[in-house]
């Protein structure tokens, strides 16, 4: 069953994580796939208005 095996996250939903943890004042500046397997990390860039861009590490 293709629907059994877990897909990689969009990048509509990787803006939605972001904005739900980080607010609407939030942009993502970049997502990098780290690695391949059956569980995929994401590297997230962010900025934050007034404050400086980080990272944030999502696993799928």
């Amino acid at each position: 069953m293709p629907e059994a095996f877990q897909q990689p996250v969009t990048a509509d939903e990787i803006e939605t994580l972001c904005r739900r943890a980080f607010g609407a004042n939030m942009t993502v500046l970049s997502a990098t796939e780290l690695g391949t397997g059956d569980n995929t990390t994401v590297r997230v860039a962010i900025a934050v208005a007034g404050q400086e861009g980080w990272g944030l590490g999502a696993r799928t």
